[in-house]
């Protein structure tokens, strides 16, 4: 194997272009949750392992929905997909990494392919030493896990910083949501030269799964104001409501300068920030945030 530090983005988004259409044909609602984690292992042979689990939940699994995400664990990432499919039968579930086996396909039917996708990622995780999790119940779907050595990036840039800058704020999980793509990646990019962790996203929903949460606690959370069918206030409402915690740090980051909105946005509690951000009263909020949980 070769192994090097790389964003595990690179590779979702890698997947994401492959099973577009494919997850469109079999009614899948695939989504790639934004990571901007990175490894260290071979990313070659984790896209490999990747594209098994996610050909086999499309092909077994149609009109499921397919998250793909990763999330912390200590001092690697777990990188998941989970689906909300059919699931497997108890008897099947160690059957299913053995060569040619398929669940529904005794007769060996090779128009629904060889059976050698799961054994494959079997043998791989084995390969990168990355440990596996596997769990499924009938009627309850199925999840991979796959716990990776994690890059520590948070101190390289070619920009110097001062380390003032960065006291208090490096390290924090950040969940951005803003359905304005440019604003989103201008938030995310901007973070994580501070050191942040991000996962964005343009739904709560994708950040946030009805079935399961397979992403950390976030630190903060920092919300447009003004989204699709939800306010931002909404948003922050439902995250804290997930995790149990209803001081749970959040931004709404807005537009709007009538009084009547102000109003109605200082009423949430959350801290409020208007555009265009101002990047050093966003980097002092988090700092704020960072040192209150000490």
């Amino acid at each position: 194997p070769h192994v090097a530090p790389f964003r595990i983005d690179s590779v979702f988004q890698s997947l994401k272009d492959e099973f577009a259409m494919q997850a469109r044909e079999a009614g899948c609602d695939l989504r790639f949750v934004a990571c901007s984690l990175e490894v260290e292992t071979d990313a070659t042979l984790l896209e490999t392992i990747l594209r098994n689990i996610v050909a086999n939940a499309i092909r077994h699994a149609p009109g499921a929905r397919i998250i793909v995400g990763c999330r912390r664990k200590g001092d690697g990432v777990t990188v998941q997909v989970i689906d909300n499919g059919p699931g497997i039968e108890a008897e099947f579930r160690e059957r299913i990494f053995e060569e040619f086996f398929q669940v529904g396909n005794l007769e060996r039917n090779r128009d629904r392919g060889l059976g050698l996708g799961l054994s494959i990622v079997r043998r791989l995780a084995g390969l990168l030493e990355i440990p596996m999790t596997f769990t499924s119940a009938p009627g309850k779907g199925t999840a991979f896990g796959f716990t990776i050595p994690r890059r520590y990036t948070f101190f390289e840039s070619n920009q110097p910083r001062s380390p003032r800058s960065l006291a208090g704020v490096a390290g924090s999980f950040v969940w951005i949501i803003d359905d304005d793509q440019e604003g989103r990646h201008a938030l995310s990019t901007l973070m994580e030269d501070w050191g942040c962790e991000v996962a964005a996203s343009a739904d709560v929903s994708e950040l946030l799964s009805a079935d399961d949460t397979p992403f950390a606690k976030p630190d903060v959370i920092v919300a447009d104001y003004r989204l699709q069918g939800i306010d931002g206030a909404e948003v922050i409402r439902r995250v804290r409501s997930r995790f149990g915690d209803n001081e749970l740090p959040a931004v709404i980051v807005t537009g709007d300068t009538a009084p009547e909105k102000l109003r109605e946005l200082a009423a949430t509690g959350v801290q409020v920030l208007h555009k265009p951000v101002q990047p050093g009263r966003l980097r002092a909020l988090l700092a704020a945030f960072s040192s209150r949980e000490r």
